[in-house]
């Protein structure tokens, strides 16, 4: 367990799947306990940031053991920065691990890994081939302020407050070390993602 904090965004009803993506099966199971039962190994408090509260408040009961927080967005429309800015803000710790509703192989040993540097950055983000991964990513509150500023001027591209803190960036070759097949950072975006997931599921479990 980690003195850091997850945080986990869960916006609201995806126009793709008409409900919140957190809300899918996969391998038979609620994508969202499957997360929150993975950052419970690493954070001593998950904040769930969402739109929807009341569809979460089971949460506090399944996972009684862990100190669930839900939340909605402090500033509403900004998107994934606003939500990280929000964890940011109510996190009790000094960083935080962000991560989407709709991440079903977050891999925990690279994680792990990543927060190894929460010490000496402000932010440590995977970039594979020139595309960064900002919600599989750590954020210290240090980035409160430019993340604020960002917002103030409706610039909502996480990637441009990096220049006011300090990043470390987690490259390819890290990565596959400990995911050698990048699943940790597969997330579902369409139907065809969910029916690849629940394969890649199956393939796991036999």
């Amino acid at each position: 367990m980690f003195e850091i904090s997850s945080v986990i965004l869960a916006g609201g009803k995806s126009k793709r799947f008409g409900k919140n993506k957190a809300f899918l099966k996969i391998g038979g199971k609620i994508l969202i306990d499957q997360i929150v039962e993975k950052t419970g190994r690493l954070s001593n408090e998950i904040i769930i940031v969402t739109n929807i509260l009341k569809k979460f408040y089971y949460l506090h009961k399944k996972f009684d053991y862990l100190n669930v927080k839900l939340t909605k967005d402090i500033i509403e429309s900004k998107g994934s920065l606003g939500g990280i800015y929000t964890g940011l803000y109510i996190a009790k710790n000094k960083s935080i691990l962000v991560v989407a509703c709709d991440m079903p192989f977050l891999n925990i040993p690279l994680i792990k890994h990543i927060i190894s540097y929460s010490q000496d950055y402000d932010v440590i983000i995977p970039k594979i081939n020139n595309f960064f991964e900002p919600l599989h990513a750590i954020y210290s509150k240090k980035c409160l302020k430019p993340i604020k500023k960002l917002i103030d001027e409706n610039n909502l591209k996480i990637i441009d407050f990096f220049k006011d803190v300090d990043v470390k960036f987690i490259d390819k070759n890290e990565i596959e070390k400990f995911d050698p097949d990048f699943l940790s950072i597969f997330n579902i975006n369409t139907l065809e993602d969910l029916k690849i997931a629940n394969e890649i599921t199956k393939e796991i479990n036999v």
